[in-house]
């Protein structure tokens, strides 16, 4: 069912409620699998949420299902797994063929909950017995676990279970407003150019941070400042997209940068206020991710972003051109932190690639997914002759400006490849080819030819090459300072 025909019935924390008895009566009692579950839900009781929110509120419940009861010497042969706190063997009453069960305590327990568990079972009284030709197979006797630790069941839901949920219900509560109150226009988001600002300040953005993490921290930081007063605009702008950038660039700083991360997360939610007010979406959203530390962001980025390209391909439907550069969007994020094998991302582009041959007005989105293949060959699994061919074939396709984002993309990979196999030579030949490149195509300004010109410059100082270094320096000041003009950046002090 496509999620228009649902826009406002997203499961809230009072749908929760109401339907908390029949949700766990057909998983637990009658033994139904989530899938099951969830059609049930959807078809008779018009209650939708995704596999996520149901696994959050089980364990917000301490729903769990009953394991089959098997042979004595089959439960008691079984190893538990590494990751399990705890196991208890249990005989039964008599006359039940001598069997017994093996229960495991949930995983990754607190410290001091584990020590409690622990001390609980050093109570039991123990002997050596035999079964079948199992000897010397250790069997609990005496009473049951202690009631102390009777708190383990249900656990208390981890807080950064429970955002994702309540990120994604005010994602569709947006997604419904915006949509039919025009703010998001399908035919608009269709189009080629459309986010293309967007897509430039999240590139500059990137830019500034990498290169105040490379330590040259006034340069870094005039650049960001431009950045936050551009944001402004683009805030207003509402793109659909453009809480996914801000949740992205968070996770990204915060890996390096916790205390520039919050700064930033701070500014966007109190920007959003200002511009908004405190109940608009985009103010509630970055409320969230304000709330969130580094381990909570990361851990939740990649539900979200897969949840949110759920909720907008509802309405644009799975031919959309737009969806399939979120598509690309996502999977691009699960390269980058390896979060997939190379041969399911492989897959996952092929098919992308051979979906959208046949289709004329997607081909600028073609060839970035093609850009996306190279460099998931070339990262993952060193396929560099295979991703210099698909590199140039996307820089052999005709000129337009519709596809110069993916060629610059492109002359990136290629000047990597060389780095990483060729010679200074090799190296050097490249990195002008590329800067002419972006110099014919920007006229010796921009982020892409700024990107260029910053590259060759790490490499002329990681070989010691001072001389290289001075000639790419004054086109580096003047790129850089048009850059900064351009975004109405101040000097810092």
């Amino acid at each position: 069912m496509s999620l228009s025909s649902f826009q406002d019935n997203w499961a809230a924390s009072g749908d929760w409620i109401f339907h908390r008895k029949t949700i766990t009566s057909l998983y637990e009692k009658q033994g139904l699998t989530l899938n099951e579950v969830m059609q049930i839900m959807q078809n008779e009781h018009q209650f939708f949420a995704t596999k996520k929110m149901y696994k959050t509120r089980f364990l917000q419940w301490g729903v769990q299902k009953n394991r089959k009861r098997r042979p004595v010497g089959d439960a008691c042969s079984e190893k538990l797994s590494p990751g399990v706190v705890g196991g208890v063997l249990e005989s039964l009453p008599q006359g039940h063929n001598q069997e017994c069960r093996s229960r495991a305590y949930p995983q990754h327990l607190s410290i001091s909950l584990e020590r409690q568990l622990v001390s609980s079972r050093n109570k039991f009284t123990s002997q050596s017995i035999t079964f079948g030709n199992n000897s010397g197979v250790k069997l609990y006797h005496g009473r049951s676990p202690d009631p102390s630790i009777s708190n383990l069941f249900p656990l208390i839901t981890p807080y950064s279970l429970l955002v994702p949920e309540e990120i994604i219900c005010i994602l569709q509560n947006y997604a419904s407003s915006s949509f039919g109150s025009g703010i998001w226009n399908k035919h608009l988001l269709e189009q080629h150019n459309y986010g293309e600002p967007l897509r430039d300040w999240f590139n500059t953005l990137y830019i500034s941070v990498e290169t105040i993490l490379k330590g040259e921290t006034s340069r870094g930081f005039r650049m960001l400042n431009g950045c936050f007063q551009q944001y402004h605009r683009h805030l207003k702008d509402q793109n659909p997209t453009l809480f996914i950038k801000i949740y992205e660039m968070t996770r990204v700083i915060s890996d390096t940068h916790p205390e520039l991360a919050r700064s930033f997360i701070s500014f966007s939610r109190n920007l959003a206020e200002i511009v908004f007010g405190p109940s608009h979406p985009l103010s509630q959203l970055t409320s969230k991710l304000h709330a969130m530390n580094p381990q909570e962001l990361s851990a939740n980025v990649q539900g979200v972003l897969e949840a949110y390209n759920g909720v907008l391909k509802g309405y644009m439907g799975d031919e959309s051109v737009y969806m399939a550069r979120l598509d690309l969007g996502i999977l691009n994020y699960m390269r980058h932190y390896r979060l997939a094998s190379c041969t399911a991302l492989e897959s996952s582009l092929r098919a992308s690639i051979s979906n959208l041959s046949h289709v004329p007005a997607a081909q600028f989105v073609l060839l970035q997914v093609q850009n996306e293949l190279a460099w998931t060959l070339y990262i993952l699994e060193g396929r560099n002759a295979e991703a210099r061919q698909l590199a140039q074939e996307v820089l052999n396709f005709r000129n337009e400006r519709a596809f110069d984002t993916a060629k610059a993309r492109c002359w990136e990979l290629l000047f990597a490849i060389a780095r990483q196999e060729g010679g200074k030579e090799e190296v050097l030949k490249v990195g002008e080819e590329r800067i002419a490149w972006c110099r014919e195509r920007w006229g010796g300004k921009g982020d892409r030819t700024l990107n260029a010109l910053t590259d060759l410059r790490a490499y002329l100082i990681s070989v010691g090459d001072d001389d290289g270094l001075r000639k790419v320096d004054g086109e580096y000041e003047r790129v850089y300072g048009a850059m900064c003009e351009e975004m109405g950046a101040v000097e810092l002090s």
